[in-house]
């Protein structure tokens, strides 16, 4: 299931273009419910949400149609996807699905792309006896979908900006 919601990027985007452009970085892929949350609005209640970021504002979400429910109004592109059932495709295929689609809809050709690749484990967002997703197979899966991209490690960096701007903007600066 694609859908789009109603996007209201506003200040927080500009500042992250702005950092992004800086740092010679095109555009980012995250996973770390943090780095979800400030680029969406909506907390990965499982910890298997990915976002993809391009200048500009535009935010590409993948979510667990599980927690459809909690979705926040304010980014632009969400793809459900099914998980937790039998019947669902494995997570793996789904994460190569939606990243092989970004990479053809937007030409990554020859772009920078910052990753999470520094952080040793994603661990699920509140129940510690679910599966912990680790960020080398990511990252490798990453590489597989964006053939033709450099990677960046700039997990930290997207966190970093979030709290600076929370301190000054209201929580991950939602409020600017």
């Amino acid at each position: 299931i694609v859908y789009s919601i109603n996007q209201n990027s506003g200040k927080k985007f500009d500042r992250l273009d702005q950092y992004l452009s800086q740092a010679g970085i095109d555009g980012l892929v995250c996973m770390l419910p943090e780095n979800v949350v400030y680029l969406t609005g909506t907390y990965p209640v499982h910890g298997v949400s990915v976002a993809v970021y391009l200048p500009g504002g535009k935010v590409e979400l993948l979510h667990p149609e599980c927690e459809e429910f909690w979705l926040e109004s304010g980014f632009s592109q969400v793809t459900l996807f099914g998980w937790g059932h039998l019947s669902d495709d494995p997570l793996q295929k789904t994460y190569e699905d939606f990243l092989s689609m970004i990479a053809e809809k937007y030409d990554l050709t020859g772009k920078c792309f910052g990753v999470e690749k520094d952080i040793s484990v994603c661990a699920p967002a509140y129940r510690s006896s679910e599966m912990i997703l680790p960020d080398a197979a990511f990252h490798t899966l990453i590489s597989q979908c964006f053939t033709d991209c450099r990677l960046q490690e700039c997990g930290l960096m997207i966190t970093a900006v979030a709290h600076y701007y929370a301190g000054r903007f209201g929580w991950m600066g939602r409020n600017t």
